[in-house]
């Protein structure tokens, strides 16, 4: 891929916000399904990095992040990453996490702290499997798969789900929640539309828990802890 023909730029510095909010809702229908443009007011709009990515000046992708204070530091919930269909399969939602990732440890390091805590919820292998690759630790490890998460990640998924106010019913034992997909059932995977990772194991461990040919609508809620150790070596 050659990252030149993109551009990177962060929303507080994009000329154009007045039509925003609906660049962004068409690519997240284009990439993942329709959230509707209330969804991005709601939770893009309003993160606290939002980083877009643009070719020939049309934005094409983007990834969102929000703060969440927990035991006096800061823990970055990533929101959401998306690309349009045209530029999938190129490397560039890895490269926007990245460059998202590179700023939030960054400001870490001014602050003292010279490590980065991430949360996501996915249901999707690629991301899950992004992740682990990449992180110093995360959970779930599709690799030991524990039966429950260290009491730390419990009680910071708890904080999470209580700060986005989204709508689910359980949270199990592997952090898997069920429920959001209730106000969005067309966007439910099935173990044939949902996106595989390049990693087996991933894939059945996400199908087992995520129960993709059960008809799905569970989400992992994933933790991952990075250092600069993880950015000095390759991310992808």
């Amino acid at each position: 891929m050659n990252k030149n023909k993109y551009q990177f730029i962060w929303s507080d510095s994009y000329p154009k916000k007045e039509n925003l909010n609906l660049s962004l809702n068409k690519i997240i229908k284009d990439g993942w399904g329709n959230f509707g443009v209330e969804y991005v007011d709601k939770n893009i709009i309003t993160a606290d990095y939002l980083l877009l990515a643009l070719h020939n000046n049309n934005i094409i992708g983007f990834t969102a992040a929000r703060k969440i204070n927990f035991r006096k530091k800061i823990v970055y919930y990533v929101e959401f990453t998306s690309v349009i269909l045209e530029h999938q399969g190129k490397k560039l939602s890895l490269l926007l996490n990245k460059k998202l990732f590179i700023k939030l440890l960054l400001n870490n390091i001014l602050s003292g702290v010279f490590s980065l805590e991430i949360m996501t919820i996915s249901p999707n292998p690629r991301v899950l499997g992004s992740i682990y690759r990449n992180a110093s630790t995360c959970y779930p490890d599709p690799y030991k798969v524990e039966p429950k998460p260290p009491e730390y990640i419990t009680e910071l998924t708890k904080k999470l789900l209580t700060f986005l106010k989204e709508p689910f019913k359980e949270l199990d034992n592997y952090n898997v929640i069920t429920g959001f997909y209730d106000n969005y059932p067309h966007l439910i995977h099935t173990k044939e539309t949902v996106q595989k990772d390049k990693d087996k194991i991933i894939n059945d461990f996400s199908n087992k828990l995520l129960k993709f040919d059960q008809n799905g609508g569970r989400d992992f809620v994933i933790y991952a802890k990075f250092y600069v150790k993880d950015f000095i070596k390759r991310i992808g």
